[in-house]
């Protein structure tokens, strides 16, 4: 029993002298950064014991895969006096000067340690709240998450269209016009206003085909004109399908219909249509074209006026839209805005000119502005003037996905809504 006591005794006398030893350590290492003189490394004695190293545990089998758990950087002895030059734990270099107790390394060595096996390739599947049941065929093919009003591009389980508003634009502005509805006498201005919208057709694989629907009302002759008193109203609806590019084969194809009420009423039908070739400069060069669908028999209320002015009575007549065909050029400019020029012919044998513009004024306005004339092929006074067509037009445009809408600018409506410039109409029996 006297030798185990005696044992514990000097055990904890070698711990108690240990213990001081480091906070006397402590204390010389913070006495020495005050010093203005650089610190060296006081000699040790011969006899003071040496710490024993950490003995490293080696696993029997080896795999053929290892990996270094320390750093390599050579194993150096650090105190107070003598400061570390790395810090082993994370194998970062470190100012030299005083060094905490707890980066501090003593006989510190390297161990291997076996690198885990890599984990095989997994599936991950995730999980769709609710059941889902199918008939039929299946197709294979990966369901993507599409966005506002996209479409499956391998092929959709359950058709489920899906709309997106943030492709509208509403544009509102004035306008002048005039053609063979107006007998040959003054021309027409008003003030118009509507909407156009497109959406991603869905279930249609790798179509990329969008849709576009508009509408355009437009008041016209507000103090009358030569022939009646009544102001002049017409509403247009267009609507069909387009596919925009970056570069390759670009068009579309959409009906255009038309309400005219004045001294007169009718209905009309067209079909326009346009295919291109775009460039990757962003040039772009194409064909367009309007055809008469439907025409309609039109009955003047003149109040004789057209019979005092080109003596003969004008009654009942057919009209119909003319039929356009033009060859176009198309440029993007770096601001995100586009212009087109156009010419061609009818199918009446006129001359077309024409163009368009559109120029971003921020994020979510622009300008529009667009013009067209027909050409007749007979110019003497006054059945020239009966017979030729124009339109210009202004619009201030307010979009409401940003100028460029959803889909970075490939979902904004291809085709203008139609107005009196790409409606052109005439009279299938020539008048006078």
């Amino acid at each position: 029993m006297n030798v185990f006591r005696r044992i514990f005794g000097v055990s904890s006398l070698g711990c108690l002298t240990i213990t001081l030893a480091l906070i006397a350590s402590d204390a010389a290492a913070q006495s020495n950064l005050l010093r203005p003189t650089p610190m060296r490394a006081e000699p040790q004695a011969e006899n003071a014991p040496r710490p024993a190293e950490r003995q490293v545990s080696t696993p029997q089998a080896q795999p053929p895969t290892t990996r270094t758990t320390r750093s390599q950087y050579p194993v150096r002895q650090a105190s107070a006096q003598r400061p570390a030059s790395y810090g082993f734990g994370s194998g970062r270099p470190v100012a030299t000067g005083f060094v905490p107790r707890h980066e501090r390394v003593i006989g510190t060595g390297i161990s291997r340690q076996p690198a885990p096996e890599p984990m095989p390739a997994e599936t991950i599947y995730e999980e769709i709240p609710g059941d889902m049941h199918y008939e039929g065929t299946y197709f294979e093919g990966e369901v993507l998450d599409h966005e506002c009003g996209g479409s499956c591009c391998r092929g959709c389980l359950i058709p489920c269209p899906s709309l997106c508003f943030n492709n509208t634009e509403a544009f509102a502005g004035v306008q002048g016009f005039k053609g063979p509805l107006n007998l040959g006498a003054d021309g027409s201005f008003g003030f118009h206003e509507g909407l156009n919208w497109t959406n991603t057709l869905p279930c249609l694989p790798c179509s990329n085909l969008s849709t576009q629907f508009g509408f355009q009302a437009v008041q016209s002759n507000l103090s009358g004109s030569f022939f009646s008193t009544d102001s002049r109203e017409q509403w247009f609806v267009t609507g069909g399908l387009f596919r925009r590019v970056d570069c390759g084969l670009q068009g579309g194809l959409v009906v255009d219909y038309l309400r005219d009420e004045s001294f007169f009423e009718m209905d009309l039908i067209q079909l326009r249509g346009e295919v291109s070739f775009v460039r990757p400069c962003r040039h772009e060069i194409g064909f367009s074209f309007a055809v008469s669908v439907e025409s309609d028999e039109v009955t003047f209320n003149d109040r004789g006026n057209f019979q005092q002015l080109y003596g003969q009575q004008l009654g009942t007549q057919r009209v119909e839209s003319t039929d356009l065909y033009s060859f176009f050029y198309r440029r993007r400019f770096d601001c995100g805005g586009q212009g087109r020029l156009f010419g061609g012919f009818t199918g009446e044998s006129d001359g077309l000119l024409g163009g368009d513009i559109w120029l971003p004024i921020n994020n979510c306005w622009s300008l529009q502005a667009d013009f067209t004339y027909l050409i007749p092929p007979d110019d003497a006074a006054p059945f020239g003037s009966f017979n030729e067509s124009w339109n210009v037009a202004f619009n201030l445009v307010w979009s409401r996905g940003g100028r460029l809408g959803h889909g970075g600018g490939h979902k904004r409506p291809l085709f203008n809504v139609a107005n009196n410039g790409s409606f052109l109409t005439h009279f299938v029996t020539p008048i006078p």
